[in-house]
């Protein structure tokens, strides 16, 4: 959450950023970080509305970012199989991770230096930045999304409509829904395929999108280790992104007429745009 502003924050002469198929905005507003099929990660000051930086160095598409929450440490993820970190208080790269075998398609990090990432290699690995290591656990599937929902845990979204809880000490999922988005007749298996995931920071909500025509919310119980339904709200097309306000009282899809990282399917009766839907209290 942060600011909102009106217009676009795309300034003249700036062809570069061709396609966007991942943002993020620093915990206090200050940076918003966009990338996609040009390989670069570009940083804009949301005050000024200018565009401040573009990091290159991957060496295919970016598909994923996320800032580390309470500071202006920032992660890419790509189909180059890698994760970069750059520092936006100085402007500059930091290190590189490697160890997935595939397409990275999602990331994301809470306040500690622990990103989880996803990838195309059926594989969740959660990196112990400072330790320069990280640890491996496989899912079925691609995982195409993950959020983070709580110290130690996480949640991913497949291709097959499995939504998977995680924690550390398994190498299991600690729960699994295969049922949380299902096939349609018009979309075929591509209906099911859970497209994003998000989190309330700080309570046990998680909310899910495909193409099934739900967005649908889910409860972690009180130990972490359930996915209960808590409700569902229609949304028509491809739930490519979510996000929840920080205080949980407004959920944000972005919605497509076609998935974000490939044109297998098509809703032709989806609009292009942003769903906003206000929650109550959590």
């Amino acid at each position: 959450s942060g600011p909102a502003y009106p217009g676009s924050f795309a300034p003249a002469g700036l062809t570069s950023a061709r396609t966007i198929l991942a943002a993020a905005v620093s915990y206090d507003g200050k940076y918003l970080a966009t990338a996609g099929m040009d390989r670069r990660v570009h940083v804009w000051d949301t005050t000024s509305r200018t565009h401040v930086a573009a990091f290159p160095g991957h060496k295919d598409i970016v598909s994923s970012l996320a800032f580390r929450d309470g500071s202006h440490l920032l992660y890419s993820g790509s189909f180059d199989r890698t994760i970069k970190q750059w520092n936006l208080e100085e402007m500059m790269y930091l290190d590189t991770l490697y160890g997935h075998q595939s397409e990275v398609t999602a990331l994301d990090c809470d306040n500690r230096e622990r990103p989880v990432s996803v990838s195309r290699d059926h594989t969740c690995r959660l990196w112990k930045v400072q330790d320069e290591t990280h640890l491996v656990f496989r899912g079925k599937g691609s995982l195409d999304c993950c959020c983070v929902v709580g110290s130690g845990n996480w949640v991913s979204g497949a291709d097959d409509g499995a939504l998977a809880l995680w924690g550390m000490t398994k190498k299991k999922p600690v729960a699994v829904r295969r049922d949380a988005h299902s096939p349609t007749l018009a979309l075929g298996p591509a209906a099911a395929w859970v497209g994003a995931v998000a989190s309330v920071r700080g309570s046990d909500v998680v909310a899910s999108g495909a193409a099934d025509g739900f967005i649908r919310l889910w409860s972690l119980g009180e130990e972490n280790n359930r996915l209960n339904d808590l409700y569902s709200m229609e949304a028509q097309g491809f739930v490519n992104a979510l996000q929840f306000s920080r205080d949980g009282t407004l959920l944000v899809a972005g919605i497509g007429q076609e998935p974000r990282l490939g044109r297998w399917a098509r809703d032709s009766k989806a609009r292009n745009g942003l769903w906003v839907h206000r929650l109550e209290t959590m």
